[in-house]
């Protein structure tokens, strides 16, 4: 990846060639970060119906995320997505236009915090995978921030897919963004080796390669 500045490599802190980088002067400019999380049958889901019911008590409607839903997120989606951290390995992306038709035909599901009024709080949805549901996005309306919304419409999700037999899901983001690793966390989601932005050392910021 070019900047600018010369070039920018993303790369896992496990492989290889990012010791070698390291060792010839490279520097890690953005972390981001993967998790996992494996449910076995007949696992303990207390956290997560917990999570759920603490919405719910606040005054919040925790439900499915429908195909008809698509249009009011996309307007939240686009009025908190300057929010989102932006790095060159995890940044803010437009809502998919086959959002809708995933819903509806099963390879993508989600589930939405709405309040008393019915507008829509916080959202979250997720892609079927071969081997795992992955998270493709959790968000919240900046006036409902901090009542726990996230992990509401996250742990509902991870609840409905492990009902219809699901037992690994993936999620991810930016190193910067602690309060949803914290929150990732507490669910029950395991790190994996972080991902790094690794820059050049400043001789080679005009535009040398890496190796």
């Amino acid at each position: 990846m070019k900047t600018n500045g010369g070039v920018l490599r993303i790369l896992r802190e496990d492989d290889p060639q990012h010791e070698l980088l390291v060792r010839r002067g490279w520097t890690i400019a953005h972390r981001s970060w993967g998790a996992r999380l494996t449910l076995p049958d007949h696992a303990d889901l207390t956290a997560l119906v917990e999570a759920v019911a603490a919405a719910q008590d606040a005054g919040y409607a925790v439900r499915p995320f429908r195909a008809c839903d698509v249009g009011a997120v996309e307007a939240l989606d686009a009025a908190i997505g300057p929010d989102f951290p932006a790095t060159p390995a995890s940044h803010h992306e437009p809502v998919p236009r086959d959002l809708a038709a995933g819903l509806a035909d099963g390879s993508r599901t989600g589930f939405l915090a709405t309040d008393d009024c019915g507008q829509v709080a916080a959202y979250t949805w997720m892609d079927r995978l071969p081997d795992r549901w992955e998270v493709d996005r959790t968000a919240v309306a900046a006036a409902h921030r901090r009542r726990g919304l996230a992990t509401a419409v996250k742990a509902a999700s991870i609840l409905a897919t492990y009902a219809a037999g699901a037992r690994r899901w993936g999620t991810g983001g930016a190193g910067v963004n602690a309060g949803s690793l914290a929150m990732n966390l507490a669910l029950g989601f395991e790190l994996e080796p972080q991902w790094h932005t690794l820059a050049p050392p400043p001789d080679q910021q005009q535009g040398g390669a890496g190796p």
